[in-house]
């Protein structure tokens, strides 16, 4: 039942990820449900072996990163680059609400920060659960006020056309990078601190907010 528990609730944090990360490129997000549901089912899979078989908790989010990428990439065929970019951007604002809210639901009283990186635990799926409706009620928000960013051509991408490079994209590389490594590497450092530390949580923001500026200024470019 815990197993069961946990694939359903992944599945639902994967399948958000996907919706959020297409509404913030204002990509038809209802034209890939079939592909979503294979992505999130896999992906709920593989975080399910590598938490409960592997015992690797600390390295999932990582894992996760790549296994999504992958699927934009050879999946739904975005070229590399971009693969990677709407990636962290669905993925680094994911993490950003679920730091704002978890500071919420602990000092509510209804949560404890050892549920961040719970497994069966309630909290843990309350967590989730907000996490999930907050990200699809700023998903719908995005789309219905016409936000986002229209630089990223909707796929599948055309492979043969060579990309110029410049200093706004290499930019970009490196604030993804960093807001990357910020989230998979402080993430357990700042759980497994003490509680005065939840604070901090807010700082999931500043990797966040300077890969957005910085995609402001791209799709500003075009």
């Amino acid at each position: 039942m815990e197993v069961l528990l946990y694939l359903l609730f992944g599945f639902f944090d994967i399948f958000t990820i996907l919706t959020f990360t297409f509404c913030m490129f204002r990509f038809p997000a209802k034209d890939y449900v079939k592909e979503f549901v294979i992505i999130a089912i896999v992906a709920s899979a593989v975080s399910c072996v590598n938490r409960l078989v592997l015992d690797i908790s600390m390295f999932d989010p990582g894992l996760q990163f790549i296994v999504l990428s992958l699927f934009f990439r050879y999946m739904l065929s975005f070229r590399l680059y971009e693969a990677t970019l709407v990636t962290a951007v669905g993925y680094l604002g994911y993490t950003g609400v679920q730091f704002v809210l978890i500071p919420l639901l602990f000092f509510m009283g209804i949560t404890e920060l050892s549920d961040m990186t719970g497994l069966h635990e309630m909290g843990t799926y309350l967590i989730q659960t907000a996490s999930d409706l907050a990200i699809l009620l700023i998903s719908w928000t995005v789309r219905r006020l016409g936000f986002g960013f229209s630089f990223v051509p909707q796929p599948p991408h055309s492979f043969t056309i060579k990309q110029r490079s410049n200093k706004l994209k290499k930019r970009i590389s490196i604030a993804v990078s960093f807001g990357v490594f910020f989230i998979l590497i402080v993430i357990y450092l700042l759980a497994l601190a003490e509680q005065k530390t939840v604070y901090l949580l807010l700082l999931a923001f500043l990797p966040l907010s300077i890969l957005l500026w910085l995609l402001r200024k791209r799709d500003k470019y075009d």
